[in-house]
């Protein structure tokens, strides 16, 4: 349901979650739902909250993501970021995080369509090979590791967004509308079969492609057609 009546917006600007935390301005929107700037009343600080539609998704569903936030919120780690909080608001799950001034990789790679030099992408990759590591190390998979969710911050420092939130949407269709989680170019090919168990490998191909992009300026498969390009996958 449209709570601004604008746009299909999930939630308003002035919303208070949990009687704690009062949304300011909406950062970005996705299949996975709304990035918002946001004060913590509590402790006096700006934050981001990413809100994820809970409305309809099974309980078995909510429960598992709350462990796996518990789980990514204990991952100490410069190319991590931090998560604060998660909690819910009537039919609201959100996630409370660092707010972070930057930009993601795929923005990155677009000002660089023939690929950034490989003095600059290789210290980028090493970050974010040390962060999976870290992450793995703790049986944490991410699953959907692609250039937006990796931020670019001064002095080309990384952070990873979102783990966890990939097992959650492929729980409910509310998240993203299709069964389908992920951009396929970055997919491994197992994540297309849901019969198949995702382990920390998924992560290390997507890693993969992300370092294609960079080094080339390509993503690592195209096509006109989903279907396509799957099977180039």
């Amino acid at each position: 349901m449209d709570e601004s009546g604008t746009g299909g917006r999930l939630m308003r600007e002035g919303r208070l979650l949990a009687g704690r935390y009062r949304l300011d301005a909406l950062l970005g929107r996705g299949g996975m739902g709304e990035v918002w700037r946001a004060s913590d009343l509590r402790l006096n600080r700006t934050v981001a909250i990413k809100v994820l539609p809970s409305h309809g998704a099974p309980a078995q569903a909510i429960a598992r993501f709350r462990r796996e936030a518990e789980i990514a919120a204990g991952l100490q780690h410069p190319s991590i970021a931090t998560v604060f909080d998660i909690d819910t608001d009537d039919d609201t799950l959100f996630l409370v995080m660092e707010l972070l001034n930057g930009t993601d990789l795929a923005a990155v790679a677009a000002q660089h369509p023939q690929g950034l030099p490989l003095t600059r992408a290789l210290p980028i990759l090493t970050q974010i090979a040390d962060a999976l590591a870290e992450a793995h190390k703790n049986d944490v998979v991410h699953r959907d590791i692609k250039p937006p969710n990796v931020m670019l911050l001064d002095g080309d420092r990384t952070k990873i967004l979102d783990f966890g939130i990939a097992r959650y949407a492929e729980q409910t269709t509310d998240l993203t509308g299709s069964a389908m989680i992920g951009t396929p170019a970055f997919m491994a090919p197992e994540q297309f079969d849901r019969n198949t168990p995702v382990d920390h490998r998924t992560d290390l191909y997507a890693l993969g492609g992300v370092a294609y992009q960079l080094l080339t300026g390509h993503r690592p498969f195209t096509a006109d057609t989903v279907p396509e390009l799957l099977h180039a996958v």
